[in-house]
Protein backbone atom coordinates (compact mmCIF):
# COMPACT_ATOMS: atom_id res chain seq x y z
CA UNK A 1 0.00 0.00 0.00
CA UNK A 2 1.41 3.45 -0.91
CA UNK A 3 0.24 4.70 2.48
CA UNK A 4 2.72 2.35 4.21
CA UNK A 5 5.99 2.57 2.22
CA UNK A 6 8.49 -0.19 2.85
CA UNK A 7 5.91 -2.42 4.53
CA UNK A 8 4.02 -5.24 2.85
CA UNK A 9 0.31 -5.31 3.71
CA UNK A 10 -1.45 -8.67 4.06
CA UNK A 11 -5.25 -8.81 4.13
CA UNK A 12 -6.71 -11.77 6.00
CA UNK A 13 -10.20 -12.24 4.64
CA UNK A 14 -12.68 -14.60 6.19
CA UNK A 15 -15.61 -15.38 3.90
CA UNK A 16 -18.83 -16.17 5.78
CA UNK A 17 -21.90 -17.51 3.97
CA UNK A 18 -25.31 -16.29 5.15
CA UNK A 19 -28.91 -16.78 4.11
CA UNK A 20 -31.50 -13.99 4.11
CA UNK A 21 -34.81 -14.83 5.77
CA UNK A 22 -37.58 -13.00 3.96
CA UNK A 23 -40.22 -12.19 6.55
CA UNK A 24 -40.95 -8.58 7.36
CA UNK A 25 -42.02 -6.81 4.14
CA UNK A 26 -40.66 -3.42 5.24
CA UNK A 27 -37.22 -4.80 6.10
CA UNK A 28 -37.14 -6.82 2.89
CA UNK A 29 -37.82 -3.71 0.80
CA UNK A 30 -34.92 -1.93 2.47
CA UNK A 31 -32.55 -4.52 1.01
CA UNK A 32 -34.15 -4.66 -2.44
CA UNK A 33 -36.37 -7.69 -1.88
CA UNK A 34 -38.39 -9.43 -3.15
CA UNK A 35 -37.76 -7.73 -6.51
CA UNK A 36 -33.92 -7.91 -6.26
CA UNK A 37 -33.65 -4.19 -6.98
CA UNK A 38 -30.64 -1.97 -6.41
CA UNK A 39 -30.59 -0.34 -2.97
CA UNK A 40 -28.39 2.06 -1.00
CA UNK A 41 -27.61 2.97 2.59
CA UNK A 42 -25.89 6.02 4.04
CA UNK A 43 -23.33 5.57 6.79
CA UNK A 44 -22.56 7.77 9.78
CA UNK A 45 -19.58 9.17 7.87
CA UNK A 46 -21.95 10.59 5.25
CA UNK A 47 -20.86 8.17 2.53
CA UNK A 48 -23.46 6.20 0.61
CA UNK A 49 -22.97 2.56 -0.37
CA UNK A 50 -24.96 1.04 -3.21
CA UNK A 51 -25.75 -2.68 -3.42
CA UNK A 52 -27.19 -4.90 -6.12
CA UNK A 53 -28.28 -8.54 -6.14
CA UNK A 54 -26.49 -10.84 -8.62
CA UNK A 55 -26.72 -14.50 -9.43
CA UNK A 56 -23.58 -16.41 -8.50
CA UNK A 57 -22.58 -16.69 -12.17
CA UNK A 58 -23.02 -12.93 -12.70
CA UNK A 59 -20.97 -12.18 -9.59
CA UNK A 60 -18.16 -14.49 -10.74
CA UNK A 61 -18.22 -12.80 -14.14
CA UNK A 62 -17.41 -9.56 -12.30
CA UNK A 63 -14.44 -11.27 -10.60
CA UNK A 64 -16.15 -11.35 -7.19
CA UNK A 65 -14.46 -14.08 -5.17
CA UNK A 66 -16.49 -16.51 -3.08
CA UNK A 67 -13.73 -18.94 -2.14
CA UNK A 68 -10.02 -18.93 -1.50
CA UNK A 69 -7.92 -20.66 -4.13
CA UNK A 70 -4.44 -22.14 -4.19
CA UNK A 71 -2.05 -20.59 -1.69
CA UNK A 72 -4.83 -18.33 -0.40
CA UNK A 73 -6.54 -21.20 1.40
CA UNK A 74 -3.91 -21.43 4.11
CA UNK A 75 -1.90 -18.41 5.13
CA UNK A 76 1.82 -18.74 4.52
CA UNK A 77 2.57 -16.14 7.15
CA UNK A 78 4.78 -17.19 10.04
CA UNK A 79 3.14 -16.64 13.42
CA UNK A 80 4.72 -14.14 15.75
CA UNK A 81 7.24 -15.87 18.00
CA UNK A 82 5.89 -16.83 21.40
CA UNK A 83 7.19 -19.02 24.19
CA UNK A 84 10.66 -19.44 25.62
CA UNK A 85 13.83 -21.18 24.53
CA UNK A 86 15.25 -23.87 26.82
CA UNK A 87 17.73 -21.43 28.35
CA UNK A 88 15.12 -18.73 28.84
CA UNK A 89 12.79 -21.27 30.40
CA UNK A 90 15.52 -22.48 32.75
CA UNK A 91 16.15 -18.91 33.89
CA UNK A 92 12.45 -18.32 34.48
CA UNK A 93 12.01 -21.50 36.50
CA UNK A 94 15.15 -21.00 38.58
CA UNK A 95 14.16 -17.40 39.23
CA UNK A 96 10.82 -18.66 40.56
CA UNK A 97 12.53 -21.14 42.90
CA UNK A 98 11.52 -24.24 40.89
CA UNK A 99 13.76 -27.31 41.15
CA UNK A 100 14.95 -27.53 37.54
CA UNK A 101 16.79 -30.80 38.23
CA UNK A 102 13.48 -32.67 38.00
CA UNK A 103 13.06 -31.37 34.45
CA UNK A 104 16.67 -32.21 33.58
CA UNK A 105 16.09 -35.80 34.77
CA UNK A 106 12.63 -36.19 33.29
CA UNK A 107 13.06 -39.90 32.57
CA UNK A 108 13.82 -40.54 36.25
CA UNK A 109 11.05 -38.42 37.72
CA UNK A 110 8.42 -38.90 35.01
CA UNK A 111 8.21 -35.17 34.29
CA UNK A 112 8.36 -33.07 31.16
CA UNK A 113 11.85 -32.30 29.95
CA UNK A 114 12.91 -28.69 29.49
CA UNK A 115 13.05 -29.37 25.75
CA UNK A 116 9.46 -30.61 25.62
CA UNK A 117 8.26 -27.86 27.95
CA UNK A 118 9.92 -25.20 25.79
CA UNK A 119 8.45 -26.72 22.61
CA UNK A 120 4.99 -26.65 24.17
CA UNK A 121 5.35 -22.94 24.97
CA UNK A 122 6.66 -22.12 21.50
CA UNK A 123 3.74 -23.95 19.87
CA UNK A 124 1.43 -21.80 21.95
CA UNK A 125 -0.20 -24.76 23.69
CA UNK A 126 0.53 -23.20 27.08
CA UNK A 127 1.97 -20.02 28.55
CA UNK A 128 3.96 -19.08 31.65
CA UNK A 129 2.43 -16.14 33.52
CA UNK A 130 2.53 -14.75 37.03
CA UNK A 131 -0.57 -14.66 39.19
CA UNK A 132 -1.67 -11.80 41.47
CA UNK A 133 0.82 -12.93 44.11
CA UNK A 134 3.68 -12.97 41.61
CA UNK A 135 3.94 -16.77 41.54
CA UNK A 136 4.80 -18.41 38.22
CA UNK A 137 2.06 -20.61 36.81
CA UNK A 138 1.40 -22.60 33.66
CA UNK A 139 -1.77 -21.51 31.87
CA UNK A 140 -3.54 -23.61 29.25
CA UNK A 141 -6.33 -21.98 27.22
CA UNK A 142 -8.90 -24.48 25.97
CA UNK A 143 -11.91 -23.88 23.74
CA UNK A 144 -14.80 -26.32 24.15
CA UNK A 145 -17.83 -26.44 21.88
CA UNK A 146 -21.36 -27.03 23.13
CA UNK A 147 -23.01 -28.11 19.87
CA UNK A 148 -26.78 -28.31 20.21
CA UNK A 149 -29.28 -29.99 17.91
CA UNK A 150 -31.94 -27.27 17.52
CA UNK A 151 -34.84 -29.70 17.13
CA UNK A 152 -34.10 -32.06 20.04
CA UNK A 153 -31.76 -30.09 22.29
CA UNK A 154 -29.26 -32.97 22.27
CA UNK A 155 -25.60 -32.01 22.86
CA UNK A 156 -22.69 -33.52 20.92
CA UNK A 157 -20.22 -35.40 23.16
CA UNK A 158 -16.94 -37.09 22.25
CA UNK A 159 -17.34 -40.48 23.89
CA UNK A 160 -14.01 -42.17 23.13
CA UNK A 161 -10.67 -41.89 21.36
CA UNK A 162 -9.05 -44.70 19.37
CA UNK A 163 -5.28 -44.75 18.89
CA UNK A 164 -3.36 -46.13 15.92
CA UNK A 165 -2.69 -49.39 17.76
CA UNK A 166 -6.44 -49.96 18.17
CA UNK A 167 -6.56 -49.20 21.88
CA UNK A 168 -9.42 -46.98 23.02
CA UNK A 169 -9.76 -44.41 25.77
CA UNK A 170 -13.09 -43.43 27.32
CA UNK A 171 -13.50 -39.64 27.23
CA UNK A 172 -17.12 -38.42 27.56
CA UNK A 173 -16.25 -34.77 27.05
CA UNK A 174 -17.17 -31.86 24.83
CA UNK A 175 -15.24 -31.43 21.56
CA UNK A 176 -12.37 -29.07 22.27
CA UNK A 177 -8.83 -27.98 21.52
CA UNK A 178 -6.09 -25.80 22.94
CA UNK A 179 -6.17 -22.15 21.93
CA UNK A 180 -2.96 -20.29 21.14
CA UNK A 181 -2.36 -17.00 22.97
CA UNK A 182 -2.43 -15.17 19.61
CA UNK A 183 -5.54 -16.97 18.33
CA UNK A 184 -9.11 -15.71 18.62
CA UNK A 185 -11.33 -18.10 20.55
CA UNK A 186 -13.98 -18.14 17.83
CA UNK A 187 -11.36 -19.01 15.21
CA UNK A 188 -10.40 -21.92 17.47
CA UNK A 189 -14.05 -22.98 17.50
CA UNK A 190 -14.13 -22.98 13.71
CA UNK A 191 -10.90 -25.00 13.65
CA UNK A 192 -12.53 -27.63 15.88
CA UNK A 193 -15.44 -27.90 13.45
CA UNK A 194 -13.12 -28.34 10.47
CA UNK A 195 -10.37 -30.55 11.81
CA UNK A 196 -11.89 -32.58 14.62
CA UNK A 197 -15.48 -32.96 13.46
CA UNK A 198 -14.85 -32.81 9.70
CA UNK A 199 -17.72 -30.34 9.37
CA UNK A 200 -18.16 -27.32 7.17
CA UNK A 201 -17.99 -24.14 9.23
CA UNK A 202 -21.40 -23.15 7.86
CA UNK A 203 -22.99 -26.32 9.27
CA UNK A 204 -23.15 -24.72 12.72
CA UNK A 205 -23.99 -21.24 13.95
CA UNK A 206 -21.50 -20.14 16.59
CA UNK A 207 -23.28 -18.16 19.27
CA UNK A 208 -21.93 -15.28 21.34
CA UNK A 209 -20.74 -14.70 24.01
CA UNK A 210 -18.38 -17.37 25.34
CA UNK A 211 -18.39 -18.45 28.99
CA UNK A 212 -15.07 -18.62 30.83
CA UNK A 213 -14.31 -21.21 33.51
CA UNK A 214 -10.95 -21.47 35.31
CA UNK A 215 -9.77 -24.67 36.94
CA UNK A 216 -6.54 -25.07 38.86
CA UNK A 217 -5.12 -28.57 38.83
CA UNK A 218 -1.71 -29.82 39.95
CA UNK A 219 0.15 -32.06 37.52
CA UNK A 220 3.16 -34.25 38.23
CA UNK A 221 4.52 -33.53 34.76
CA UNK A 222 5.29 -29.92 35.74
CA UNK A 223 6.74 -30.04 39.28
CA UNK A 224 6.91 -26.78 41.19
CA UNK A 225 4.21 -25.14 39.04
CA UNK A 226 0.47 -24.96 39.36
CA UNK A 227 -1.47 -25.34 36.12
CA UNK A 228 -4.55 -23.24 35.41
CA UNK A 229 -6.94 -24.40 32.69
CA UNK A 230 -8.96 -21.56 31.19
CA UNK A 231 -11.91 -23.22 29.51
CA UNK A 232 -13.89 -21.10 27.09
CA UNK A 233 -17.29 -22.68 26.52
CA UNK A 234 -18.81 -21.65 23.19
CA UNK A 235 -22.31 -22.67 22.16
CA UNK A 236 -23.12 -23.58 18.57
CA UNK A 237 -26.36 -24.67 16.94
CA UNK A 238 -26.48 -27.12 14.06
CA UNK A 239 -27.90 -25.74 10.83
CA UNK A 240 -30.49 -28.22 9.63
CA UNK A 241 -31.36 -28.64 6.00
CA UNK A 242 -35.08 -28.16 5.39
CA UNK A 243 -36.93 -31.46 5.04
CA UNK A 244 -38.24 -31.80 1.48
CA UNK A 245 -41.98 -32.08 1.26
CA UNK A 246 -43.49 -34.71 -1.00
CA UNK A 247 -46.77 -33.87 -2.60
CA UNK A 248 -49.41 -36.53 -2.05
CA UNK A 249 -50.24 -38.63 -5.05
CA UNK A 250 -53.43 -37.78 -6.81
CA UNK A 251 -56.13 -40.39 -6.25
CA UNK A 252 -56.70 -42.67 -9.17
CA UNK A 253 -60.20 -43.44 -10.36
Amino acid sequence: SPSYPGVRTVYRKEIVEAMVKVGDAVISQKVGLPGFTTWSCKGKDGNTKTFQWFTEDDAKARNIKFNAAGSEVVSALVRAPIGLSEEQLREQLEGAGVNVEMYDKSALYGTKSLKDFSAELIRGEAALVRDAKGDLQRVVDVVMLIIVHPATGDILVQTEYEKKDGSKALLNRLPGAKCRPDENQFLSARRILRRQLDMDENDANILHPARLIEEERPTDAYPGLKTVYRKRLIRAALVLEPTPTIAPEAPTN
